[in-house]
């Protein structure tokens, strides 16, 4: 914010492919449901968005985890053929 980092952290779970239908995957924006009852959707960022990192390098996911994952992501390929 304002030029310096504010946040950083590790999210330990994840679940790979599914959310709810009125979710979405906002940047500078949120128009699902908010984080907190903080304030009401929709929510737009007034400052300027430099930079966004997702890192998903090292995922360290199980081998049956990673089955599963790659299950869904061949699903995901056959239904947009």
């Amino acid at each position: 914010m304002d030029g310096k980092q504010v946040a950083e952290g590790r999210i330990a779970n994840t679940i790979p492919a599914r959310f709810s239908f009125d979710e979405t995957f906002d940047i500078g924006e949120d128009t699902g449901t908010p984080v907190n009852l903080d304030y009401d959707v929709p929510c737009k960022c007034t400052g300027q968005i430099e930079k966004v990192v997702v890192n998903l390098s090292d995922t360290r996911l199980g081998e049956g985890d990673q089955q599963k994952l790659s299950d869904m992501q061949q699903k995901a390929k056959l239904a947009t053929e």
